[in-house]
């Protein structure tokens, strides 16, 4: 467990989308992939915000029946909280509590997307730690 978490979830690589879609589009996408949330991106595979399946919700509540058609930056969030691969599980756990979010990019220093932290992604992480921490204290106790 030396590797850090983020460094380990960006070489899985990351399913993006791009910003031309739409939201029919997106749905169809989200669902094939079986994810919650995607990062979108522009030509350059840049980063220029995120979407999820919650914000999909929120639109159709409010949007006429077409909906489906009207592109994905009606709905995305803009201003993402991102992260870099030095950046720790604790730091993630910390960014996805007090944000209240539950996916965070991965960027490089050009501000491409290179992979996605999810909170299952951190409580596996958080899980993995404390059995290992148990696993310690009970051969120390037992030796």
């Amino acid at each position: 467990m030396t590797e850090r978490l983020v460094e380990t979830l960006s070489k899985r690589g990351c399913l993006t989308v791009m910003q031309d879609r739409t939201i029919g589009d997106l749905s169809r996408f989200l669902s094939k992939h079986k994810i919650g949330a995607t990062p979108v991106v522009d030509n350059a595979h840049k980063l220029v915000g995120i979407v999820s399946e919650r914000d999909i919700v929120r639109y159709m509540a409010e949007a006429d029946d077409d909906f489906r058609k009207a592109p994905i930056s009606t709905i995305m969030t803009q201003t993402v909280i991102t992260c870099k691969i030095t950046d720790s599980a604790s730091d993630m756990m910390a960014a996805m509590t007090n944000k209240k979010i539950r996916h965070i990019p991965i960027t490089d220093e050009d501000g491409v997307v290179i992979g996605m932290v999810s909170i299952g992604d951190v409580v596996n992480r958080m899980i993995e730690k404390y059995q290992t921490e148990t696993e310690m204290m009970r051969f120390y106790i037992n030796s």
